[in-house]
């Protein structure tokens, strides 16, 4: 059987993403909490909403693992439909998912930062940057109407 590169990297880049994103949950709680809220599909999604409106069909496909109810989104004001039947973030939900990406970005740095000398740390950070480009382009061509609505961020 033949692996792809996609599916060598990808366990490689949800460890690194997956440990941000926890790293990230507690700051990103007491933010969302300040304005009455609590994390929803902003913050799930946020690389691909915040550059554009996510097209219905690809919401249905990305929240396929979940619930897929976006009624508290709508009810507090953080998404809205548009004419088109797309879901694009309202000035609530633009600053949710820009405080999302800060936040698991500085989660990202400081993990990076924070390991033995012996490791790369910050060092190999461009070269992390290459092998998900390489993941991400490839992807879209070959992933589903999700990752295409949501990439390239």
């Amino acid at each position: 059987m033949k692996t792809s590169y996609a599916g060598l990297i990808r366990p490689v880049i949800d460890r690194v993403y997956v440990g941000a994103r926890w790293a990230a949950r507690a700051r990103m709680e007491a933010f969302y909490a300040e304005r009455g809220v609590s994390l929803g599909f902003e913050n799930s999604f946020f690389p691909g909403v915040l550059a554009r409106p996510m097209p219905a069909d690809a919401l249905a496909d990305a929240l396929v693992y979940g619930d897929g109810d976006m009624t508290v989104e709508l009810a507090h004001g953080v998404v809205e439909v548009d004419d088109d039947g797309a879901w694009r973030l309202t000035g609530l939900g633009r600053e949710l998912a820009l405080y999302a990406q800060r936040a698991t970005a500085e989660a990202a740095e400081a993990l990076w930062d924070c390991g033995p000398s012996f490791l790369p740390g910050l060092a190999a950070v461009p070269r992390l940057a290459d092998l998900v480009g390489r993941v991400l382009e490839h992807g879209l061509a070959t992933g589903g109407r999700a990752f295409r609505a949501t990439n390239p961020v």
